[in-house]
């Protein structure tokens, strides 16, 4: 590239006459051709080409001249006006590649080492005056290389560099705070941070810039991340800047505090320990301290929000863990000194809570230029300052102390007066420990002496004084005993102490058979070691099953959860020695090493070489048999303990690493096994024959073929009184081998068979395989992993859901009169429905269902029959409540006239019908299917509200002829598709789903409400807090619009009036199902009252 050749294309073009118009059309040069000459240049000599060429080919006689010519250029292309466009039309993005250029070959200049001429200056001066005009989309890498340009400037320290900062400060601001927003942005501004300090921060023309800055600190890009360290650094080094920015700053800190996560928290807590630690002036040291830290420190004390102390307390604690460091101790003492002490001893409570948990990250709180004598005496004044806490009247105070104290126990143990460590100490296990009134000091007492553990200096004192708490094993408070389970997990990691020396195994156990799952988790783990050392031999841990064993209970949760703390392969190897015991076979504990892969890179390999250690070392025959004699006599815990730890670990079994293993599993259990526990442990008891077919189920068809046609013969002669527990682990192994294809068409037969002959009015020939029929799919549609493997077949799903529909066809023609029905009838009926119910709900359900399930069956007949389904209940059954007479004549009268001609009446009385009482299964089920379509979300908003509602007037029409127990009936479901839809509601806050959805629930909840209040006893209610009171709360809190207020008023005084209604005699005798009524009444209107719905000012029930 030559020069002459490249000023060619710079040079204006001869004016030409535009045959449209009758004027001359400016002088242009040809910018393509300059930037294409450009770019060529570049890909083929580089960057570094284009440098050597600037600096030595363009003489210095001629510099002057080729600066000038393109910066002559450029100002006609800005004077044109397109690059300051908003729309990227073509003559724009021309003119922004022209500037793109020159903008390059200025940088290149620079980093060579060009000589600045006027012309260089004026075209870096001139693009940094309009960079931040450029507003089109296609500008924004222009202004990104203008900027880079004005740096590249600045870095070098060229003439007036200053003056180009303002405008790149204000962009590099700008690019940090939008959403957007990379590191590399923070960190060219970090480079650039000095030129911060050239702003004028009193003009009030830089308020855009201090806002951007403010900004800064709320952007999580500074605070987390690879580069946060950068973030930071420059956030601490703007609280130097100037006092009109270190007061907003701090100010914008504080008000995120509250809303942000631990770990930006974190961050801030940096910011200002190192705005403090890094400042030089003296005035600006002062004003950190008393402008900035100390009002932190005044909010971590006087705030009334706990949250919000938390998080002020969690900044702060950045600055209290670096005591030692130089200076810390004394800033402390200077800010702390004022104020936390007289906090401690104030009457506002929340103060004092605030201040006793500062108080434990502090103590001791000393001045470090003290003498020694006064520092001891000042420590001695603290220590019964904690005493006194210990004291407080408020638990919250108490629990705060103790932990202070066992902080202060653990982390200085060998510092503190003897006596007074000894006398802290005990009042923690003596008093503390037994404080009946909280639960949360308890708590605190079990964290704070394992807190204390971690001082091997305490572990003497702490032998003799942990078993004083054994009795926390069974404390009432969950919280208690899994935070003293968590301190006997770390007692077992010490070598001078033992668990079981604390609490005894018995204790342990009777307490793991009734521990749900937050604390039976971690009571596992600590027994694992005991009840299942994997890396021993397969007696000792046949010996330590039979012991576990002997707590059946107890064994089923360990062993429920052991797979979370055991090798998959150890799993493996236990069931398949426990397996060969119950069948009297002697476990070889070679097999599985040879067998399985050693090379399993998820193993551990200390684990893989003490199994092997174990298996060289095998008991003699003599004690094998003995294990195996003793293992027969708990075969029936054994058994179950087998199949539930096969279901714990069977998901994983089925991936593809563990294939081999699987295999080698099941190979394990033969026809003959299986024989074997079937003849010895079958007939036993319901829990060991459940546990045998549980294990079939995991065992594939081909494995045993003849339990296979034995379990399917069994099935096909059940009779129609078989129980649950015979017919149902059958059915589970059939859908396992996957051969259940024939079960289920079967059953749609016979469903569709037992709705032909009720429509019909025909004798049911074959009335007990209905009935059974409709119980194996209520069976099949409830028990989940069943239900899996059904709905993924449209084939069956569709023939199951047709059978049912017809089924729901004949229940319109009993509730009509036109069909007769017995009570066999009338309960086959209701499972009928109630599994027609379930099932559209899951084909509806978007979790687990095939995609072709959806386009088949969802897009069309789901739907349909549940609008279907809905508009039957509402228009054909609910009016039929009307032609019921009152079963219950007795309900309303006084007890003088009830107790008069007693027998005869109660020979009069008339029982409910079937028909009848189908009427109301079907209405109190409806109410449910209702609710779970609006707690999964697979209706629109215009599905089932208005059957609820209609329903729920129905009833109010019709409550003279609803008997007292069916109408505890309806109580129950109301009550649960309250709850349902309440749990609802949070989950749509969370999601923040559309304002339409909080009318639809928020309605949804007022009839259900409306409905419970209705039907339940309300003298007793009212002897809780006022309806009216309630309302007032609930407007109080969530607003009001005039639908709202008349739904809700509406529902209040139907309840008064029903409660007026009800005589004093009455309330007595249901006083015991008021009682609990009105519990369940008062928790859902709690519920209710913390409701914050946001609902649009034109939002009215017809939009719903």
């Amino acid at each position: 590239m030559k020069l002459d050749a490249l000023l060619r294309f710079l040079r204006p073009k001869k004016a030409r006459r535009d045959p449209e118009s009758d004027e001359a059309s400016g002088s242009k040069f040809d910018k393509k051709g300059f930037c294409d000459e450009i770019s060529a240049f570049v890909a083929d000599k580089g960057t570094n080409g284009l440098q050597k060429f600037l600096k030595s080919k363009v003489p210095a006689k001629r510099r002057d001249d080729f600066w000038n010519t393109i910066f002559a250029r450029c100002t006609e292309t800005v004077q044109a006006g397109e690059v300051f466009g908003e729309e990227d039309t073509m003559a724009l993005k021309e003119d922004v590649e022209f500037l793109r250029t020159v903008v390059s070959m200025c940088e290149n200049a620079i980093i060579a080492g060009c000589k600045v001429v006027q012309g260089l200056k004026n075209i870096v001066f001139g693009l940094n005056s309009l960079m931040l005009d450029i507003q089109c989309e296609a500008g924004s890498k222009l202004m990104d290389s203008i900027s880079a340009l004005s740096e590249k400037w600045y870095a070098n320290e060229l003439e007036d560099a200053d003056n180009l900062m303002p405008q790149v400060i204000t962009y590099l601001l700008a690019r940090c705070t939008q959403h957007d927003a990379t590191a590399a942005f923070m960190k060219r501004l970090v480079k650039v941070r000095e030129a911060l300090e050239l702003l004028d921060y009193e003009d009030e023309r830089i308020e855009t810039t201090r806002h951007m800055i403010m900004r800064c600190a709320m952007s999580p890009m500074f605070l987390r991340g690879a580069s946060a360290s950068i973030g930071i650094q420059f956030l601490s080094s703007l609280f130097s800047l100037h006092p009109r920015i270190m007061r907003p700053l701090h100010l914008t800190i504080k008000n995120q505090i509250p809303y942000v996560k631990t770990s930006i928290l974190k961050a801030y807590g940096e910011v200002y320990y190192g705005a403090w630690k890094a400042e030089e002036d003296e005035e600006n040291y002062t004003r950190i301290e008393e402008a900035c830290l100390q009002d932190l420190m005044e909010a971590a004390i006087h705030s009334s929000k706990p949250e919000t102390a938390k998080n002020v307390r969690a900044v702060l604690g950045v600055i209290h863990s670096k005591k030692g460091e130089f200076g810390v101790d004394a800033l402390l003492h200077r800010l702390w000194g004022p104020i936390l002490f007289r906090s401690l001893k104030v009457a506002n409570v929340k103060v004092r809570r605030n201040a006793v948990k500062v108080f434990s990250t502090l103590f001791p709180l000393v001045d470090p230029e003290s003498k020694s004598q006064d520092v001891e005496s000042e420590v001695l004044r603290q220590i019964c300052m904690m005493d006194e806490l210990m004291e407080d009247t408020d638990p919250q105070v108490r629990s705060g102390a103790v932990e202070c104290v066992s902080r202060a126990l653990g982390l200085y143990w060998e510092l503190l007066p003897s006596g007074e460590a000894g006398k802290l100490l005990k009042k923690l296990v003596v008093k503390m420990a037994n404080d009946l009134s909280s639960s949360s000091v308890r708590v605190a007492v079990v964290k704070g002496l394992s807190f204390m553990m971690e001082n091997h200096l305490t572990h003497p004192v702490l032998k003799a004084v942990l078993p004083r708490t054994k009795n926390f094993i069974h404390d009432k408070s969950q919280s208690v005993r899994k935070a003293y389970v968590l301190l006997l997990e770390k007692v077992s990691s010490l070598k001078g102490i033992r668990f079981f020396d604390i609490v005894d195994m018995h204790n342990l156990l009777m307490r793991l058979r009734v521990e749900g799952r937050p604390v039976a988790k971690p009571l596992v783990r600590l027994l694992q070691a005991s009840y299942f050392p994997h890396h021993r031999s397969s007696l000792t841990q046949l010996r330590r099953a039979i012991a576990l064993a002997e707590t059946p209970a107890s064994a089923q949760v360990f062993y429920a959860h052991i797979h979370k703390f055991v090798p998959l392969k150890a799993i493996c190897k236990f069931i398949l020695v426990l397996g060969k015991s119950l069948a009297c076979e002697e476990p070889d504990d070679e097999k599985l090493d040879r067998k399985e892969d050693a090379k399993d890179p998820q193993e551990d390999a200390a684990v893989q070489a003490a199994e092997k250690k174990a298996c060289e070392n095998k008991a003699d025959r003599k004690e094998s048999k003995g294990v195996i004699s003793d293992v027969a006599e708990k075969g029936e815990v054994l058994l179950a303990c087998m199949a539930q730890l096969w279901n714990s670990v069977n998901l994983k079994l089925h991936t593809k690493p563990k294939k081999k293993l699987r295999k080698y599993l099941e190979a394990g259990f033969t026809d003959i096994t299986i024989a074997t526990f079937l003849d010895k442990f079958g007939s036993k008891s319901e829990v060991s024959r459940a546990a045998i077919y549980k294990v079939i189920t995991f065992l594939p068809s081909k494995k045993i073929p003849n339990i296979t046609r034995a379990s399917l013969e069994q099935l096909a002669s059940l009779s129609a009184e078989a129980p649950t527990n015979v017919f149902g682990p059958l059915i589970d192994c059939v859908f396992s081998w996957e051969q259940h294809d024939g079960l289920v068409m079967s059953i749609a037969e016979a469903v569709e068979g037992f709705a032909e002959m009720l429509t019909k009015n025909r004798k049911n020939s074959e009335e007990f395989e209905s009935s059974l029929a409709l119980r194996f799919l209520d069976y099949i549609i409830t028990k989940t992993e069943v239900r899996r493997v059904l709905i993924l077949d449209v084939k069956l799903v569709q023939a199951v859901v047709s059978a049912l529909a017809a089924c729901v066809v004949s229940l319109q023609a009993v509730t009509d009169g036109e069909a007769r029905c017995t009570n066999s009838d009338r309960e086959s009926l209701s499972i009928a429905f109630r599994c027609h119910c379930k099932l559209l709900i899951h084909c509806s359900s978007e979790y687990g269902v095939s995609s072709d399930l959806k386009e088949e069956v969802k897009s069309e007949d789901v739907p349909s029959a549940i609008v279907k389904t809905l508009d039957l209940v509402h228009e054909a059954i609910l009016p039929e409540v009307a032609d019921i007479p009152n079963l219950d004549p007795e309900g309303h009268r006084s007890s003088k006239h009830r107790r008069q001609n007693d027998a005869k009446r109660r020979r009069r009385r008339r029982k409910p019908t079937p028909s009848q009482l189908l009427i109301h299964d079907t209405i109190s089920f409806t109410v449910t299917f209702a609710a779970d379509m609006i707690t999964l979300g697979i209706c629109d908003t215009t599905c089932p509200m208005p059957q609820l509602i209609g329903i729920s007037e129905g009833l109010r029409e019709f409550k003279a002829s609803i008997p007292q127990d069916l109408r505890d009936r309806y109580m129950d479901s109301f009550c649960k598709a309250a709850y349902q839809v309440l749990d609802m509601y949070n989950l749509c806050t969370l999601i923040h789903t559309h304002t339409h959805i909080y009318i639809y629930i928020y309605i949804c909840v007022c009839i259900c409400i409306y409905i419970y209040i209705l039907h339940v006893y309300v003298p007793v209610c009212r002897e809780q807090r006022p309806l009216n009171s309630q309302y007032a709360l609930f407007v109080e809190r969530n607003g009001e619009t005039e639908w709202s207020k008349g739904l809700m008023e509406r529902a209040f005084q139907e309840a008064r009036a029903w409660g007026a209604d009800c005589d004093a005699e009455a309330s007595k005798e249901s006083g015991k199902k008021g009682r609990s009524s009105s519990r369940s009444f008062v928790q859902m209107m709690r519920g209710i009252s913390n409701l914050k719905v946001s609902v649009a000012e034109s939002a009215h029930p017809e939009d719903v």
